[in-house]
């Protein structure tokens, strides 16, 4: 992050080099200012006069003018999304840091001030500190684009150096946070839309040029010398921008929708992972129960990942989507055979979600589970979320962008793309040049309008729908890595 406000009159701003987009933006100035210089000097050169002497350029700056209106807002609909994921970003950061510092300082304050257990509570405080540090390392490594990102912790003295191998050989930041997360801090406790578009952008060209032909071989003469084009072109270039906006306010609704999709499937995600992992570290420790925890823990990552599979089946489109899962080896066939009965995948997550919390219940009575009631209570609430989580995120498969509003949008477009050929050829001399504007009006708006109905529906099959099976394949991955016992483990500190 650059630092300026320490800039008198923010002049120096201009010939700061460090982060600044001057470069790039120039590598496509300085060219076209090339371009249009050499233009005109040779039309100069080869006509004796000046390009502004041609007619209709008045119709060729409305047009651009308007096609400059709609890309202009274009950029300012990316920057604003642009600048709400990086305020969104630190803001989240800011959250973390201050929930893990919070946890940090009450467990500080909860210590015994025991004499005889001075030593004893020094070795748990500098232990934790080291693991909330780590932790925060490896959480930054995750949001990185790349994951040596290397970020400063304190220093690694008085740990088990098994531990941190064991930590270490985990290449994914993503399993060392859930390591650190889930036991060793319970310490003894595609693509774009724009193949559709140039479908309809070459037709609306082939038109173009179609009108400009049949006109000059049948009456022997340009269009342009109709009258009141300037009218039209003034009517033409409101119906664009009517267009654009339109257009551009649905792109705007179906990206919150695309955004919102992954962002509650992260957040359900995060919440059943949480659970997950609280629940294996209130397990219990005793060696004569070493054989039934380890059942009860692998029962529960099964359902874990049955729950996520069905889940995700209920917000795609249609419901025979298979996800991979952690396998049903072990499992009652009786009660598998049961859930598969239930055709609606919303009654199989409803039956899961209960299953969960009914063995949760009868390992805490079998005293599997060692932790008071209200904290276990905590992992019910946490599974619950989730569960709602997912259950808001089928309005984006259920709830449709409105139809009127689209079937207005398509009409326009439809109407625009007929007018567009034979308007440009009746306003301009030249039959490429009609055909060219024709090209670029006619692909930028249909293209964007694909684009919108494909990301407003985020959990299609489509190419630029959300990678839900990734989705359910990191989740098994870091559901079955806490079954590690070394994971269950924390590094020892002496």
């Amino acid at each position: 992050m650059i630092e300026y406000k320490g800039i008198s009159w923010q002049i120096g701003l201009i010939f700061k080099a460090k982060g600044s987009v001057f470069p790039k933006a120039l590598m496509w100035a300085l060219p076209c200012t090339a371009v249009s210089l050499s233009v005109s000097y040779t039309h100069r050169h080869l006509y004796g006069e000046s390009p502004t002497g041609r007619e209709n350029h008045s119709t060729l700056v409305s047009l651009f003018a308007a096609l400059t209106s709609v890309l202009g807002f274009l950029i300012c609909f990316r920057t604003n999304s642009a600048y709400g994921r990086y305020w969104e970003g630190i803001t989240l950061l800011r959250i973390a840091r201050g929930e893990w510092f919070n946890a940090y300082s009450s467990i500080l304050s909860f210590c015994s001030g025991d004499a005889d257990k001075l030593e004893l509570v020094e070795a748990f405080q500098h232990q934790l500190a080291r693991f909330m540090s780590i932790l925060n390392c490896v959480a930054l490594q995750t949001v990185t684009e790349e994951f040596v990102e290397r970020f400063p912790t304190l220093d690694t003295c008085g740990l088990d150096d098994a531990g941190l191998t064991f930590l270490a050989s985990k290449r994914d930041p993503n399993q060392r946070m859930e390591i650190l997360l889930a036991n060793w801090l319970y310490i003894q406790g595609e693509r774009l839309g724009f193949p559709k578009g140039l479908d309809v952008g070459f037709a609306g060209t082939a038109v173009s040029l179609a009108v400009s032909y049949s006109h000059k071989h049948f009456y022997g003469e340009s269009m342009t010398s109709s009258e009141n084009h300037s009218t039209l072109v003034s009517l033409f270039a409101a119906l664009t921008s009517v267009l654009g906006f339109l257009i551009c306010f649905r792109t705007n609704i179906a990206y919150g929708r695309y955004w919102e999709g992954i962002t509650l499937l992260r957040t359900g995600r995060g919440e059943w992972f949480n659970a997950y992992s609280s629940i294996l570290s209130f397990c219990s420790g005793d060696e004569s129960k070493l054989e039934l925890v380890e059942a009860f823990q692998h029962q529960l990552a099964r359902f874990m990942s049955i729950l996520s599979c069905v889940a995700l089946q209920t917000i795609t489109e249609e419901f025979v989507e298979r996800f991979p899962t952690l396998g049903t080896c072990g499992l009652e066939d009786n009660g598998l055979t049961f859930l598969a009965s239930k055709r609606d995948p919303n009654q199989r997550m409803e039956i899961l979600t209960q299953w969960i919390q009914r063995i949760v219940v009868e390992a805490d009575q079998s005293g599997l589970i060692i932790v008071s009631p209200p904290i276990l209570s905590r992992s019910f609430q946490e599974i619950s979320r989730g569960a709602v989580n997912l259950t808001r995120a089928r309005n984006m498969t259920e709830v449709p962008f409105p139809f009127p509003y689209v079937q207005l949008v398509t009409t326009i477009l439809v109407v625009h793309s007929c007018l567009m050929p034979v308007l440009l050829n009746v306003v301009l001399e030249s039959s490429l040049l009609s055909a060219a504007v024709t090209f670029i009006g006619t692909f930028t708006f249909w293209g964007m309008n694909y684009i919108s109905a494909e990301i407003e529906s985020p959990f299609g099959k489509d190419p630029n729908a959300l990678p839900l099976h990734r989705l359910q394949e990191d989740f098994n991955a870091s559901l079955w890595g806490l079954l590690e016992r070394r994971s269950q483990t924390p590094a020892k500190f002496s």
